[in-house]
C-alpha cells in the first residue's frame, strides 16, 4: 500500500516537473531590476522550481549520509553553470536537458534504493550545472547579477533544506505506519 502511494505521488511529481520555458522563468525582461532581494524570492514564484528543489533535496536525503557534501555539491556546480554563462560557453537546449534530468530525478526518487550513488550524484550535478546555466544566461546583463545569484542559491540551499526535512518527514511517517499494521 504504501509503496503504491509513493509511486502515485512521485508520478504526480513527474507530471508537474514537465513546465514550459515561460513558465520556469517569468520576469526575466530587460527591464526587470533583479538584486539579492530578487534573486531570493525568484525560486518561489514558480511551482516547477520548488517541486524541482525538495525533490532535489529528497534524493539527496536518500543517496546519502553526507548531506552537507551534497547540497554544497549542488550550490557549487549551480553556480559553476552560472560561470558558463559568464565565460559565454553555449550549452545548446540547456532547458530542454533540464527537463529531462528533472524528470530523470522523479524516477530516481521512485527508484533509489536501485540506482547507484554515484549515477544519482551525477544526475544531480548536471541538472545543478544546467539550472545555474539557464538563469545566469536570463540575467547576465544585470548589474546587479552577482547579488541576484547570491540571493538566488541561498534560496535554493533553503529549498533543499526543505526537501531533506521533508525526506525524513515521510520516512518517519511510513515506519510509524508500517510498526501500527
Amino acid at each position: 500500500m504504501v509503496n503504491n502511494i509513493k509511486t502515485l505521488l512521485i508520478f504526480a511529481l513527474t507530471l508537474i516537473f514537465q513546465s514550459y520555458s515561460a513558465v520556469a522563468h517569468p520576469g526575466h525582461g530587460f527591464s526587470d531590476s533583479f538584486g539579492i532581494i530578487n534573486g531570493l524570492i525568484h525560486p518561489l514564484t514558480s511551482l516547477d522550481h520548488v517541486i524541482a528543489m525538495l525533490a532535489v533535496g529528497f534524493l539527496i536525503s536518500q543517496h546519502t549520509g553526507k548531506i552537507k557534501i551534497a547540497c554544497s555539491a549542488f550550490i557549487l556546480s549551480m553556480l559553476a553553470g552560472t560561470g558558463l554563462t559568464l565565460a559565454a560557453i553555449e550549452i545548446p537546449h540547456a532547458e530542454h536537458l533540464m527537463v529531462f534530468l528533472a524528470i530523470t530525478i522523479a524516477a530516481g526518487l521512485i527508484f533509489a534504493p536501485y540506482i547507484p550513488r554515484l549515477l544519482s550524484g551525477l544526475v544531480i550535478v548536471v541538472f545543478a550545472v544546467l539550472h545555474g546555466y539557464t538563469h545566469a544566461y536570463d540575467i547576465w546583463l544585470d548589474e546587479d547579477s552577482i547579488s541576484f545569484t547570491a540571493g538566488f542559491a541561498s534560496t535554493t540551499l533553503a529549498l533543499l533544506a526543505l526537501g531533506i526535512a521533508g525526506a525524513a518527514l515521510v520516512k518517519h511517517f511510513i515506519y510509524q505506519y508500517q510498526c501500527t499494521n
